[in-house]
């Protein structure tokens, strides 16, 4: 081979060693392309089998191939990324609502469980409360000791004064003075004016007579009808007050002008006391001692033919009782009395107002 010949030679071979890199540069972005291409033909099909085998009903979970998805394409379809994403958005939010709902069922059986135990909490605080309200009395019901307790406390306050007053002075007359009442006790004028003993006018009022059978039943009488007109005033006990003071006055006035002088004055208070509430349950039948039945109106009149029956005397007391009430009905509905008003002050205190109101029941 010449010189030149040799030298022609020389040069190819440079030229093809220099345009060989060049060639491998051009062709290195088609393979890089083509790689990537079938990648994403691996993944499509992989993922198409997936989603034919969970239609099919296969439970297998498409979490690997998912992952070998994300690894193998990414960057390489935009398409299947929000595929992937969406995806596995529903996944995650699926998931979240199951997890909510698992919360909401377990908030549900703590409500369920906290209401059990305040239930059983409550019962056993009732159960507690009945036992400590278990009391001998619960087992003495039926005796007479307990039926006097019970209606002790269910006697209004001034009935309650007044006959528990006149109890204690005629037992104490009983105890030490032979069972009788004593004279500085009762009614006299005279001395009233002349030595301004000015008590002598109201403790006349508290004698029933000796301590006896005679005695209770009157004092029985009393506070049935006295204790009843007082819880019917125990709105307003200002005009109970005021009804009592009106019979007491025109008691002791009355005395006097028909010409009789009585030294006590309790059954004439207790027939005032029983026409008033004759007249304010008029046309209603009322058991008398169990014994019969009789129109509302006619009581006044028949404690009028006890006195004659069981006395023997002519019962001016009944009759002043009767026409003193009659003098009070009239002037009350006609609203001639009311109370005054330092009266209705001191009733309307709390401490009072608290007293009567639990009275309020007794008449419903």
């Amino acid at each position: 081979m010449t010189a030149p010949a040799a030298r022609t030679a020389g040069g190819s071979r440079r030229l093809l060693c220099s345009l060989v890199p060049i060639i491998l540069l051009l062709l290195l972005p088609a393979t890089t392309n083509s790689a990537y291409s079938h990648s994403v033909v691996t993944a499509t099909s992989t993922t198409k089998r997936v989603t034919t085998r969970r239609r099919d009903g296969f439970k297998r979970a498409p979490t690997t191939t998912l992952t070998f998805i994300t690894r193998k394409g990414e960057g390489a379809s935009p398409f299947l990324s929000r595929l992937m994403r969406r995806r596995g958005g529903a996944s995650a939010a699926a998931a979240a609502k199951k997890k909510q709902s698992l919360l909401e069922e377990d908030e549900e059986d703590d409500e369920a469980l906290e209401e059990e135990e305040e239930e059983e909490e409550e019962e056993e605080e009732e159960e507690e409360e009945e036992d400590e309200g278990v009391t001998e009395e619960d087992f003495n019901d039926g005796s007479y000791v307990s039926k006097l307790k019970k209606e002790y406390r269910r006697t209004p306050p001034l009935t309650k004064a007044y006959l528990l007053t006149s109890l204690g002075l005629t037992g104490a007359a009983m105890l030490f003075n032979k069972n009788q009442w004593p004279e500085w006790l009762l009614l006299d004028w005279s001395k009233v004016f002349t030595r301004l003993q000015l008590w002598r006018p109201l403790t006349s009022f508290l004698y029933f007579g000796t301590f006896g059978f005679n005695y209770l039943l009157s004092a029985h009488f009393m506070w049935t009808y006295m204790s009843h007109l007082e819880k019917l005033k125990c709105k307003n006990p200002a005009e109970f007050v005021t009804m009592v003071a009106f019979g007491v006055a025109f008691l002791l006035a009355g005395s006097q002008v028909m010409g009789f002088q009585p030294h006590y004055l309790g059954h004439n208070l207790s027939c005032y006391l029983v026409y008033i509430w004759s007249r304010m349950f008029e046309g209603q039948d009322v058991d008398v001692m169990g014994l019969f039945h009789l129109p509302a109106h006619l009581l006044p009149w028949f404690f009028v033919a006890q006195t004659v029956v069981l006395e023997q005397e002519l019962p001016l007391s009944d009759l002043l009782g009767i026409a003193v009430g009659h003098l009070y009905h009239y002037a009350s509905t006609r609203k001639l009395v009311r109370p005054p008003s330092f009266l209705r002050d001191i009733f309307a205190q709390e401490k009072l107002r608290k007293l009567y109101r639990k009275f309020e029941d007794d008449l419903h």
